[in-house]
């Protein structure tokens, strides 16, 4: 059985999306679909480095 993904909350922060805000919400949306790193790159089509 594979390690268990913890969701996160989405950021509250407002102002212009920046690469880091973007990345934030990516990070929790992908936790609170209970997916994990690795399931979320393959669904996307992309490798786990380029998604991290």
């Amino acid at each position: 059985m594979g390690k268990k993904v913890k969701s996160i909350a989405a950021p509250k922060e407002k102002g212009p999306l920046t690469p880091e805000l973007l990345g934030k919400y990516v990070k929790a949306k992908r936790t609170q679909s209970g997916l994990r790193l690795e399931d979320a790159a393959l669904i996307c089509g992309v490798a786990k480095e380029t998604l991290s």
